[in-house]
């Protein structure tokens, strides 16, 4: 578990750096506040050996042999464990947010502080789910390798697929996709109002190539580190073609889904916030100030596209089941 615990923290790093690059900042100089990562981390530590919880979670540093010597109970707590701390991760955080907001507004007519605050605000939102990505690609990890304990074998068959039915489906979709957008693109054109020289309708303003690559790259790679890509693609595979699955291939597929999702949406949020606190260096260009927000936008609205598409395949997967 130590391997998976370090491959995901290297991964949060790289995502992080990189995306500081496309943005026009600096990684050191924007995003470490030593005060602040210390403090959050300290809070975070002590809270949950007073919670009780500090042996459980000592079982994330185990080895790769030792791990996998671990009986059934031991993944259980570790699991417990792992969801407690990403609870208080949240709070913790929140808490560092709102206080900070009370600084902000406080001194808001003093500009010399303003950016300054307003950085502790986003960062502190920032280290929320910089943390949150790690223990959940954890988690899915130690939930995947509780749901292959309960079983003496798992062998996720090949179903015998109608290539009709599958074409179908696949059509089915992409009409689906196609309607859906629509209403969505003429719903905002017709309440949202543009006065700039942006054409916010062109769909070259809402493609962008670096805010793909910084989203899905990190996400997919955190997702094989926690063990779940096979079954992330059994799983969109297996609605395609629409056939009855155990119990135990419904477990499995649905919490792969279900991490890919959360991971995407804290992947493309991180991203924006990165880019507000690289913005935030400039707020005195207010000529750039829209179009750099517009652009740290892009990369949260793909994470919130991809999680609309995954849901409803989430949701097959378990009726599948179900039908049994």
């Amino acid at each position: 578990m130590i391997i998976q615990f370090v491959f995901s923290l290297l991964v949060s790093l790289l995502c992080t750096i990189f995306c500081c690059i496309v943005s026009g900042g600096g990684f050191g100089a924007i995003l470490v506040q030593w005060v602040l990562i210390l403090g959050f981390l300290s809070i975070l530590v002590l809270y949950s050996i007073l919670s009780g919880n500090g042996r459980n979670l000592v079982n994330i540093f185990l080895t790769k042999q030792k791990y996998q010597n671990s009986s059934f109970q031991k993944l259980k707590s570790t699991e417990l464990a792992l969801d407690f701390l990403c609870k208080s991760t949240l709070y913790i955080g929140l808490f560092l947010v709102i206080f900070s907001c009370s600084y902000f507004f406080i001194n808001i007519r003093n500009t010399e502080t303003l950016g300054k605050n307003l950085s502790n605000i986003i960062l502190s939102l920032f280290y929320i789910i910089f943390i949150e990505l790690i223990l959940i690609t954890i988690k899915s990890r130690i939930t995947k390798d509780k749901i292959l304990f309960m079983v003496e074998e798992t062998n996720i068959k090949e179903k015998k697929q109608n290539n009709k039915n599958y074409l179908l489906s696949i059509l089915k979709m992409i009409l689906s996709i196609f309607v859906i957008s629509s209403l969505f693109i003429y719903v905002l054109s017709k309440e949202n109002f543009n006065e700039s020289s942006y054409n916010l309708k062109s769909i070259v303003m809402w493609f962008d190539i670096p805010s793909l690559l910084e989203l899905i790259i990190p996400s997919f790679l955190l997702l094989l580190i926690s063990g779940n890509l096979p079954y992330f693609w059994q799983g969109i595979k297996i609605v395609f073609q629409n056939q009855k699955i155990s119990v135990t291939e419904k477990n499995l597929m649905t919490n792969a889904i279900k991490t890919f999702r959360v991971v995407i949406i804290l992947t493309g949020l991180a991203c924006s916030l990165i880019g507000f606190v690289v913005m935030n260096r400039f707020l005195e260009d207010k000529s750039l100030l829209g179009i750099n927000i517009h652009v740290s936008l892009i990369v949260s609205l793909y994470a919130v596209i991809s999680n609309l598409i995954l849901l409803p395949f989430e949701i097959k997967i378990s009726n599948l089941a179900e039908e049994i």
